[in-house]
Formats: C-alpha cells, structure tokens, sequence
C-alpha cells in the first residue's frame, strides 16, 4: 500500500511497498478502482485573539469583525495493492480530499458572552458544512479525470521500484492534486465563503441574542476603524 499526504501548496513523498506477489502477464490491465472520500470531521481549534487582531488578519471588509476562520485542505492517496508490470489485477484507489483542521479566532470582547460566542460557532459550523458539502461535490465531478491520472500513472511506473526515487512514478497524481487543492481553495475563498455569508445568514448572525451581536461587531468595528 502506498500513502500519501499533500497540505495545500506542500508536497510530502510517501515511500513505496513492493507488492508481494505477481500476477500472470497483462497486456491490457484493468483500470484501478477510485474510491472518494472525505476526511474524518473533528472540532475545530479554537483560538483568542484581540478583536483589532482579526481584524487586521480578515481586513475591514470582512462580514464579521468578531471572528475569523482558517481552514486547512488535505489530500489522502492509498493505493493497493501496487501492481506489478504485466499484472491483471486491478488495484483500488482511495483518494480522501477535503477540510483536516479548522482554526476559529473569536475576539477577546465575546469571552463573557456566551450567547454571542455559541452564536459565532455556530455560524462557522454552518460555514463547515458548506466547505464540507462543496469539496465532495468538486472532487466527485473530477472523478473522470482522476481516474485517467492514477490509470496512467500506475501503466508508467518503473519496471523495478528499487531503481527510482520513492514515489518517483506519483509524480503526475501529486500535481494533479495540488492543482485541485488550488483550484478548490479559490471556491473556498470565493463562492463558497459567500454562500455561508449570505444577507440572510449575516442578518441572522446580527439579530443574534436579542440584537448584542450586531451592536457588538458595530462596535469592534468602529474601534478598529482608527488601526
């Protein structure tokens, strides 16, 4: 099996383990087995900060002065069993794809306001679940052109593995990964980030515990404006 890791914009090699047995010659194999997925969802990690300091991290035209969001893209590939040249199995692959960790920066001005923290949270979940849904629909529509790219890269890996670098023939599925992680990080900041911040949801969000949140953000928002 062969595992792979890619952060968004960093590439991490993962090392090849031979297959244990060879099939019988293959002219023409069969094409692997895609199987997509999503990371395991875990809460998020959250972070106190001034609320001038999000406010300088999300800029003045951010929708919500009390709270920031940072959101981490991975990609997962196994592949197994890796076939030997010639061989008639097939191998299945497994690319997981979506959001690992999720960063939440709430100012210090909610700390003793609990109705307008559980307010925020709750916004970023919705928010996490719009991400959630956009990356399976995105990478499902890229299945087509997944399959050619792990097809061709198992038809063309070396004929010894001990002659190449580890994962040397990966090479064409890591950029083929790292395009679509660019590619989706731009949904994330454009569309996507949109839609969790639609008039109706930051309307809610301001009506949020009898109006404080509104008046609290209006608030942050008029200090900061002196930075």
């Amino acid at each position: 099996m062969i595992r792979v890791n890619l952060w968004i914009l960093i590439l991490i090699l993962a090392g090849l383990l031979p297959g244990t047995a060879r099939a019988q010659d293959c002219s023409n194999p069969p094409p692997p087995v895609l199987q997509l997925g999503a990371p395991e969802t875990r809460e998020p990690m959250l972070q106190i900060l001034d609320a001038r300091a999000i406010m300088r991290l999300s800029g003045p035209a951010a929708p919500h002065a009390l709270m920031a969001m940072r959101y981490i893209l991975d990609a997962e590939v196994a592949i197994s069993p890796i076939p030997e040249p010639g061989s008639c199995s097939a191998s299945t692959v497994m690319i997981t794809f979506g959001v690992v960790r999720r960063d939440v920066l709430l100012a210090r001005e909610t700390a003793g306001a609990r109705c307008i923290r559980d307010a925020l949270l709750a916004h970023e979940r919705a928010h996490s679940r719009i991400v959630a849904a956009g990356a399976r629909a995105f990478i499902e529509d890229r299945r087509p052109e997944l399959l050619q790219l792990v097809g061709e890269a198992l038809r063309h890996r070396p004929s010894a593995i001990d002659a190449a670098p580890p994962g040397a023939f990966m090479g064409a599925i890591y950029a083929g990964l790292r395009k679509l992680m660019v590619e989706f990080g731009a949904r994330m900041r454009g569309p996507l980030r949109q839609a969790g911040d639609s008039p109706a949801a930051l309307a809610r969000l301001a009506g949020a515990c009898g109006g404080a949140l509104g008046t609290l953000d209006s608030a942050v928002r008029l200090s900061g404006a002196t930075l």
